[in-house]
């Protein structure tokens, strides 16, 4: 059975509850909001260095109805999480951000230089995390293969994917032209991480990190699931290991090409037949260190 709710993204889910409390939080203090989600690339970054700005912009968006919108949006792009891992999705949400940041400085800047009507439009960058939001969004469309596609009015075909892509185009046209530029950071710092530049792509929060949130912040997200006791004087013998359909091992297979039948089945087999966590499996194995191809 297909993994459902937040079960496998305890991140997204730490991420939409964040969001959705600044969100309150800022509502109730347009002081606040005003003071750390207002980016004006010039003068707050080229001439002052007002840095902090370009992180306290990611706390939260600054209208209810954009956080409800980013909310619908991060539910449905948590399979990202689940095809990652958890700590390879922290350390690619890390990355993105600053990268995302960086990259839409960049842009403004060039714009300066290109045209003073376009400089003016984009030099305010809309508050919220579009970068990452759009990272989230980008890596979706290249690795979550539609499950079907439906054609509409009889000449357009579209995939079940359709909706997501909606929701993303409506947070983003909600602040135009403010939200563009922060929306194609966060596509081309994803296209950065895609493409390992820097080895960006096998960069990992460092064991010690790791290990403290496994132990003392992941049991707090995450409950831990009941195992069912025999009764005594049970002498049952355990139930074997159902065999993964043919059609799952064939879709899977057609998703990683490069991982043999047999590895396939068997993460089918340890999963219990959840594809969402036999595709996490599959795709850390593959993007393991050690292996030749990340």
């Amino acid at each position: 059975m297909a993994a459902t709710g937040m079960h496998g993204a305890p991140t997204v889910k730490v991420w939409m509850a964040g969001l959705l409390c600044f969100g309150a939080v800022l509502a109730l203090s347009p002081e606040w909001k005003q003071q750390l989600l207002r980016v004006r690339v010039y003068p707050y970054i080229a001439r002052r260095w007002e840095f902090w700005r370009l992180a306290t912009t990611l706390l939260a968006f600054p209208t209810i109805s954009q956080t409800l919108t980013a909310l619908v949006l991060l539910y449905q792009l948590r399979v990202i999480e689940r095809l990652f891992g958890t700590r390879r999705f922290v350390a690619f949400l890390f990355v993105s951000s600053i990268v995302g940041q960086v990259l839409s400085v960049a842009m403004v800047l060039a714009a300066r230089f290109l045209s003073h009507r376009v400089f003016a439009a984009v030099n305010s960058i809309a508050g919220g995390p579009y970068a990452m939001v759009f990272a989230c969004l980008y890596q979706f469309h290249a690795h979550v293969p539609a499950k079907q596609h439906v054609r509409v009015l009889g000449a357009v075909t579209v995939s079940d994917k359709w909706m997501t892509y909606v929701v993303a185009g409506n947070l983003a046209v909600a602040r135009l032209p403010a939200a563009f530029v922060p929306a194609a950071a966060g596509v081309a710092a994803s296209l950065v991480y895609s493409a390992n530049v820097a080895g960006l792509r096998l960069w990992r929060f460092p064991e010690p990190v790791a290990e403290f949130t496994r132990r003392w912040v992941q049991p707090q997200l995450v409950p831990v699931p009941r195992r069912r006791v025999p009764a005594l004087g049970s002498h049952a013998a355990p139930r074997p290991q159902a065999a993964a359909p043919e059609a799952v091992v064939a879709q899977l297979q057609a998703m990683f090409p490069a991982a043999a039948h047999e590895r396939v089945a068997q993460a089918l087999a340890t999963t219990g037949g959840d594809v969402d966590r036999a595709v996490s499996v599959l795709l850390e194995s593959s993007s393991d260190p050690a292996a030749p191809n990340p």
